[in-house]
């Protein structure tokens, strides 16, 4: 599929009842993750899968149309945790990257903050990567947004630009 896109629509890639994930914390690309619930009122149901987060991306009022799955309560997620709006998968960070590739924990759409690097064919994911292969790996589709202000790391923080399938900048 790998296409570009600058005004990105949620709704021509999303199937109903498809689970949506994105890196933890400052992994969020918040650009897509901003997108995604200010079109929230024009997209099938579809369930996310969040870690810790720590920005205001999913207030409670924001995730009327989601049903939303975290790691844990912690961080922003407090906000949705004490309105009944979050169901909390009580499993360690470590564990999470098999629980993704037995299919018990389900992904189908990875969004992604990436910066293109200097080794050719490769991005990079910055400072978090904690189970991110896994989602690439388990996902149907791979949007990343393009920050060049990520730090470029190597090793595991990198993805193969055959990865990702649609590039929103």
């Amino acid at each position: 599929m790998h296409q570009r896109a600058c005004l990105f629509d949620f709704a021509s890639v999303l199937r109903p009842g498809e689970t949506i994930a994105w890196p933890q914390g400052t992994g969020e690309p918040l650009g897509l993750t901003r997108r995604l619930v200010s079109q929230r009122e024009g997209l099938p149901n579809c369930r996310l899968f969040v870690g810790i987060t720590t920005s205001d991306t999913l207030s409670p009022a924001l995730v009327d149309r989601f049903e939303t799955q975290a790691l844990n309560g912690a961080g922003s997620n407090r906000r949705l945790t004490a309105k009944g709006l979050l169901d909390v998968t009580p499993v360690h960070v470590s564990t999470v990257p098999a629980l993704l590739r037995a299919g018990a924990i389900r992904v189908d759409v990875v969004l992604l903050r990436v910066r293109p690097c200097a080794a050719a064919g490769y991005y990079s994911l910055g400072v978090v990567c904690d189970y991110t292969a896994a989602l690439i790996e388990k996902a149907r589709i791979v949007i990343a947004e393009i920050d060049d202000r990520l730090p470029e790391t190597g090793q595991d923080a990198l993805v193969a630009a055959g990865d990702i399938d649609i590039f929103v900048s």
